[in-house]
């Protein structure tokens, strides 16, 4: 329970929106949209909602049977190897403030958290533009 409670904290601290983890699972794609105070910028009806920021980031809430299942952030750096820097930065912060090592896998870094919600970093090019992927999920 205090790894869940830990996560929270890391979520809530970086989420500029109103969703919370303890949302994964529970809030509906309607309630998401209501809850958030801008229009998104991306939609797909009752899977994916995006959310554009002005400095070129992206928050996308994903949902499974119209359930909440996953937040993702995506902040953009000016290359590759800056992103994989800051990629290397974010999960070793993360790894110190939950106290686990990622599993690594194709370039992502994986914590699996508890057995219903797992973390993922990785660098993804998107657009022309390279992105630190920063996900919170549910794992059902």
């Amino acid at each position: 329970m205090k790894i869940v409670a830990l996560i929270i904290a890391l979520i809530l601290g970086c989420n500029a929106y109103s969703q919370e983890l303890n949302d994964l699972g529970v809030i509906t794609y309607q309630q998401v949209i209501k809850m958030n105070s801008t229009n998104p910028c991306e939609e797909t009806l009752n899977k994916v909602l995006t959310y554009c920021v002005e400095d070129g980031s992206y928050i996308s809430y994903t949902f499974k049977y119209n359930k909440l299942n996953g937040i993702i952030f995506l902040t953009p750096y000016l290359n590759k190897s800056i992103a994989d820097r800051a990629l290397e930065n974010d999960v070793s912060t993360f790894s110190s403030k939950v106290r686990k090592q990622p599993i690594y896998k194709s370039g992502m870094a994986y914590f699996p958290m508890t057995s219903e919600i797992g973390v993922s970093f990785e660098v993804i090019n998107y657009n022309g533009t390279y992105y630190v992927n920063y996900s919170t999920l549910l794992l059902n």
